[in-house]
C-alpha cells in the first residue's frame, strides 16, 4: 500500500453512545415496545451531557405514562423542573400526569406555576402551556358546578318549574341535555300556561302550543293576567281557548269593553273551573248564564259581580262544589244598601253537592226569611263576611270553617233561649268578629269545643260580652273548656273584664298564638301564661296600656313572644306624667 494512500478510519460507536440509544428508544416506541424504549432512554440519560437530560427525561417520562406507571412519569417531570424552571417543559409534563391520576384542580395549580415561572418571550413552548391552562382550567370549573337537578330532591325541583314563565322553560331547555330531558318530561310544564301583562308574543304562544301537543301534551290550565284588554290580549285568549281539553281558566283582565261570555272557550265537558278576578265585572244575570252553559262546572269565582239577582232564577248545578261570589265596589252604584242581591235559597237548592261557598256582598246584601243551608250537606267551608239576615240562618253540621265577621242576624221570631239550634260539632276554625252572632258565641262553640275539634276561635271587636241576660254571655258562663284549642284571639274585647279573661284562657291550656291586644289585660294575665306548664308562643299585648315593662320582661324571659310597646321602669319624677301607649 502505498504511503500516500489514505487509510480509512472507523470510529467506534462508544464514542456517539447518547446519540444512538436516543435514537433507538425512540423506534422502540413508535412501534410500541414501550420497555425496550425505557431501556435505550436510561442509558442515554447516563451517557448524556446535563444539557440533554432534560430532554430524554420528557421522553422518558412519556414511557412511563404508557407503562401506567405515574408515580415515576410524576419524578421525571418534576426532576426537568429542577433543572430548567424557566422552560415550559417540565410543567406540561408534570400537568398532564397529575391529570392522569385524576387531580385536575392541582393540574391547573402546576400549570399556572408555570405560566409565572417562565418568562414570556423565552420559551415557544409557552404559548402551549397557555393553552393548555386555559382549557384544563374551563373543564375543571364545569366540573366543579353543582347542578341543583341532581342535589333537590324532585318534589322541590318540580315547585320551582311551576313558578317558571314560558321564557323561563325556554331558557332552561338550553342549559343541558339533562335539563331538556327534564323539562320535556314535566307535563304540568306544558299542560299549564300562565301569561302576564302580555309578555309573550303571538309567535311564541303558538310555537309554545304546536310544541306542548306534538310532545303528546293538551293544555289543562290557563292564567291570563292583564292590565289592558288590547288586541294581543284578544288574540292570545282567542289562541287558548281553541284548546280542545282546557279544565281551569283564570282570567285577572279589564274586560269592561268586552262582554265578558266572548273570552269563553265553546262549552265542553272538561272545563272544570272558572276564576273572574276583580279586574272583570260581570253581572249577575251573566253569572247564571254561564252556570247554566257550562254545567260541568265544579269551582267557580265572580271577584266583581254587580247588578241584583232574581229569587229561584238559578239553574240547576249538580257539580258545583266551591263558589266565590263578591260585590263588585266599583259598581256600588248599581245597589242601594239594605237590597238583595242574591237568592240565598235558590242557589243553595241549585247546588246540592257544594262543598266550599265564600259570599261577600257587604252593606249591600240584605237576606229575607230564612236561609237555609242545611240542603248544602257537604259544606265544609263558609264564609259570609258582611252579610245581613233578617233571621237567624240555618248552618249545616258539616262546617268545619266558618267566617262571620261583620255578619248582622235580625233575630225576628228567634228565640235567644232555645237550645241546640247550632249544631256545629265538626267546627275547626271560628271565626265571629264585630258580629252580633257573637250573642250566641257558647251556642256556636261549644260542641266543638266539646268534641275536641275546634282549632282556632276568634271573637275580636265585638261589645257585648257583658250581657248577663242568657247563657251566653262570659260574664255569667264561660264556653266549654278544651285541651285542643290552639289559638284564640280577643282583639278589641274592651267591655270583657280582665278577671273574665283570666278564667277563660284557664279554660284552654294548650293555646299557643293569643291575640288579647286593646283589651283589659295586664300583667297578671301574662302571668297567668308564662307560668304553665305548657306556654304560648305568642302573645300579642298591643295597645294594653296596664301591662308593664316588668310583666312584658318575665314573659319574654320565659320563652314567649310578647307584642307589646315596652314602658321603661317608672321613674317617679315631680311634675310628669307616666308615658302612654
Amino acid at each position: 500500500m502505498s504511503c500516500c494512500t489514505k487509510a480509512k478510519v472507523v470510529l467506534p460507536a462508544v464514542l456517539f453512545p447518547t446519540m444512538d440509544h436516543d435514537t433507538l428508544g425512540s423506534r422502540c416506541f413508535q412501534k410500541g415496545d414501550h420497555l425496550g424504549a425505557l431501556e435505550h432512554f436510561n442509558k442515554a440519560i447516563e451517557c448524556s451531557s446535563s444539557k440533554l437530560v432534560p430532554a430524554l427525561l420528557n421522553k422518558r417520562s412519556l414511557v412511563y405514562i404508557k407503562l401506567e406507571k405515574l408515580q415515576q412519569a410524576l419524578r421525571d417531570g418534576r426532576e426537568i423542573i429542577k433543572r430548567m424552571p424557566d422552560r415550559a417543559m417540565g410543567y406540561l409534563r408534570c400537568g398532564q400526569v397529575v391529570q392522569l391520576m385524576g387531580q385536575r384542580d392541582k393540574a391547573v395549580e402546576i400549570l399556572e406555576r408555570g405560566l409565572h415561572k417562565v418568562p414570556v418571550g423565552n420559551d415557544e413552548d409557552r404559548k402551549t402551556l397557555s393553552k393548555h391552562y386555559e382549557a384544563l382550567r374551563k373543564q375543571s370549573q364545569a366540573a366543579n358546578r353543582i347542578d341543583p337537578l341532581t342535589r333537590l330532591p324532585r318534589e322541590i325541583v318540580q315547585q320551582i318549574w311551576g313558578h317558571l314563565d314560558l321564557k323561563a322553560c325556554g331558557r332552561c331547555l338550553s342549559v343541558s341535555k339533562g335539563w331538556k330531558k327534564f323539562v320535556e318530561s314535566y307535563p304540568p310544564l306544558w299542560q299549564n300556561l300562565k301569561i302576564s301583562n302580555n309578555n309573550l308574543s303571538e309567535a311564541a304562544l303558538t310555537a309554545w302550543l304546536k310544541r306542548a301537543e306534538h310532545s303528546g301534551y293538551y293544555l289543562r290550565s290557563a292564567a291570563i293576567s292583564s292590565n289592558t284588554f288590547n288586541l294581543k290580549c284578544a288574540n292570545n285568549i282567542k289562541r287558548i281557548k281553541r284548546r280542545p281539553k282546557l279544565e281551569r281558566l283564570e282570567f285577572n283582565i279589564s274586560s269592561g269593553s268586552t262582554y265578558f261570555p266572548e273570552l269563553l272557550p265553546d262549552p265542553s265537558q272538561y272545563l272544570k273551573t272558572l276564576i273572574v278576578s276583580s279586574g272583570s265585572c260581570v253581572d249577575m244575570p251573566v253569572v247564571k248564564q254561564i252556570m247554566t252553559d257550562y254545567i260541568n262546572l265544579e269551582h267557580v269565582e265572580f271577584h266583581a259581580v254587580a247588578q241584583r239577582d232574581t229569587p229561584g232564577s238559578w239553574p240547576k248545578m249538580p257539580n258545583l262544589q266551591i263558589i266565590v261570589l263578591m260585590c263588585d265596589v266599583r259598581s256600588s252604584r248599581a245597589f242601594r244598601p239594605g237590597q238583595q242581591v242574591l237568592s240565598w235559597n235558590g242557589l243553595i237548592e241549585a247546588s246540592p253537592n257544594m262543598k266550599s261557598a265564600s259570599i261577600h256582598f257587604g252593606r249591600y246584601e240584605t237576606v229575607p226569611g230564612v236561609v237555609d243551608m242545611t240542603s248544602w250537606a257537604k259544606l265544609t267551608f263558609l264564609n259570609i263576611m258582611g252579610t245581613q239576615f233578617t233571621s237567624m240562618p240555618i248552618f249545616p253540621s258539616t262546617l268545619t270553617h266558618l267566617e262571620a265577621e261583620r255578619v248582622k242576624v235580625g233575630f225576628g221570631n228567634f228565640d235567644p233561649d232555645q237550645k241546640d239550634f247550632f249544631q256545629l260539632p265538626n267546627l275547626k276554625y271560628l271565626s265571629i268578629n264585630n258580629s252580633n252572632l257573637f250573642t250566641f258565641v257558647n251556642d256556636l262553640a261549644n260542641p266543638a269545643l266539646a268534641s275536641g275539634s275546634l282549632k282556632e276561635l276568634h271573637v275580636d271587636g265585638n261589645s257585648t260580652a257583658t250581657e248577663t241576660h242568657n247563657r251566653n254571655s262570659w260574664v255569667q258562663t264561660l264556653p266549654a273548656t278544651s285541651l285542643k284549642l290552639r289559638t284564640l284571639s280577643l282583639a278589641e274585647q274592651t267591655e270583657l273584664p280582665e278577671k273574665t279573661i283570666i278564667e277563660l284562657l284557664r279554660q284552654y291550656p294548650n293555646l299557643q298564638d293569643i291575640n288579647l291586644s286593646f283589651t283589659e289585660a295586664t300583667g297578671s294575665t301574662l302571668r297567668e301564661l308564662f307560668e304553665r306548664d305548657n306556654k304560648p308562643v305568642n302573645v300579642d299585648m298591643a295597645g294594653c296600656s296596664g301591662c308593664h315593662y316588668d310583666a312584658v320582661e318575665a314573659a319574654r324571659g320565659a320563652g314567649i313572644n310578647v307584642m307589646h310597646h315596652l314602658w321603661q321602669k317608672e321613674k317617679v319624677h315631680k311634675g310628669r306624667n307616666r308615658p302612654s301607649t
